[in-house]
């Protein structure tokens, strides 16, 4: 039986990027054991104030 669908594509997708990365990724396990907030401090004078 030959058809036709009539697809209407999504305006809005409800996406999050934590729900696609699996809970054993290397880089979730690395993030956990590892902190290194101090960088935010360490580096904040590279930064710009605009933005």
């Amino acid at each position: 039986m030959q058809g036709k669908k009539k697809y209407t594509p999504k305006i809005f997708y409800q996406l999050s990027l934590d729900a696609l990365v699996p809970e054993d990724n290397f880089y979730r396990q690395l993030q956990s054991e590892l902190a290194l907030d101090f960088l935010y401090r360490a580096t904040r004078q590279y930064y710009g104030s605009e933005g």
